[in-house]
């Protein structure tokens, strides 16, 4: 007496075909025996006979592991988790001198019904222009980029400085900004330009942020450094702008903070371009580079050529033959802060922790736009910190995110002990 064993096995395609696996084996038969077994297609309620069905090869190593081009591999059959990655924003302070010449036109100019040291130039003034931009940009980029504000200049005593900023690093700050540009510069404030203060308050600021995001300075000034503190060397220098601005205003905040221990301004008269330029090479030690912008006729490109370059972060290229940003008015300061924008765009991106306990970082894969980014660090992607919490994308895969070539990296989670 023989009897038969039917399994009805299917395989996972797109016609949904099964195919029946008959055996008319005696079940009393020898092990050896069973190769005389029928084996013959029986057709399912499905069942395409015309359909080849294709398996792709097994790994080598029997894994079934994904792998891009330089061996890194994840197991993706085994409840892997994949999320997007967060682009970390960089982290800009604005140090933006407020004094009074600001209130002059792009010449240096004062405008007619001038009094004192307010230039009276309305929408023609350096400040106005400068404000309309940087409300622009700073709107524009409010969820990308954390902005601060820092002012310098037009304090209530001669060669005064605001300790603090006026506007902290956060996210979603434009509107902050916005509010702290009313009403500014004050025409009652005294005279100074203390750039080399401002820039050492702004690192002493910077240095108290917790976050691990990319950090940049961004002085913008329309004038030469002076207010050298006490004993500095700080040598004889202009005294304000062309046509009577008087130097530089002042206004408001606390008067402490820039000065070296013990030290006082010795005269908003006295150039203080050594000092400045020192400050912002101590501050891109410090892992903060300065970007510097010259609003108008400055009377200062040789020191403000020598801020750019000791800041780190001169303009690509030279245009004129400088290496700061050289802006007149609205429309040109907003390409400059563009351009600007376009070179701290950040390729490091947050991936968090593994999603659960059976997911490892070790375990791996980004991807951009869907296609498999190769774990590569001249170009490709690599992890930013020692928790392996972050990833830096290199060379052209950057270049591509940075021109929103590529719009959304993703990361797959592979499974703990995979291998």
């Amino acid at each position: 007496m023989s009897r038969s064993i039917c399994a009805l096995v299917c395989v996972a395609v797109a016609t949904g075909a099964c195919a029946k696996i008959k055996t008319d084996a005696p079940f009393d038969a020898p092990v050896e025996d069973a190769s005389v077994a029928e084996v013959q297609p029986e057709a399912g309620p499905d069942l395409r006979p015309d359909v080849n069905i294709e398996l792709p090869p097994a790994p080598e190593d029997g894994s079934r592991f994904t792998s891009d081009a330089v061996g890194t591999s994840v197991d993706m059959n085994c409840g892997s988790m994949t999320h997007t990655a967060t682009k970390l924003p960089p982290d800009i302070m604005i140090v933006q001198d407020r004094s009074l010449s600001m209130t002059n036109d792009k010449d240096d100019k004062q405008c007619a019904g001038a009094k004192g040291n307010d230039g009276n130039c309305g929408a023609q003034s350096k400040w106005t222009q400068v404000v309309a931009a940087l409300n622009d940009v700073v709107s524009m980029t409010d969820m990308t980029v954390n902005w601060g504000l820092l002012y310098f200049g037009d304090e209530t005593t001669t060669c005064g400085e605001t300790a603090k900023p006026a506007v902290p690093i956060a996210s979603m700050s434009s509107s902050a900004i916005t509010k702290a540009f009313v009403g500014q510069p004050d025409l009652t404030g005294q005279i100074g330009t203390p750039t080399r203060s401002a820039i050492i308050n702004a690192v002493t600021y910077m240095k108290t942020l917790t976050d691990t995001n990319p950090k940049y300075l961004m002085l913008a000034t329309d004038g030469q450094p002076n207010c050298p503190p006490t004993g500095s060397g700080g040598m004889g220098g202009r005294s304000g702008g062309s046509g009577g601005a008087g130097g530089r205003g002042g206004r408001s905040g606390t008067t402490t903070g820039g000065f070296p221990v013990g030290g006082t301004a010795s005269g908003a008269n006295a150039d203080d371009s050594a000092g400045s330029e020192q400050a912002v090479a101590d501050a891109l030690t410090a892992g903060f580079p300065t970007f510097v912008i010259g609003i108008g006729n400055t009377g200062g490109t040789a020191v403000l050529n020598a801020m750019a370059v000791a800041g780190g972060k001169p303009v690509p290229g030279m245009p004129g033959g400088n290496s700061y940003y050289q802006v007149n008015n609205t429309t040109e300061l907003e390409a400059a802060l563009q351009q600007i924008l376009g070179t701290v765009a950040t390729c490091v991106f947050d991936i968090g922790p593994p999603p659960n306990d059976m997911t490892s970082t070790d375990q791996i894969v980004v991807f951009g736009d869907g296609a498999m980014i190769n774990h590569d660090s001249s170009n490709g992607w690599d992890f930013s910190n020692g928790d392996k919490t972050q990833v830096t994308l290199y060379g052209p895969i950057c270049d591509q995110v940075k021109s929103a070539t590529i719009k959304d990296v993703t990361v797959a989670f592979g499974c703990l002990g995979a291998r």
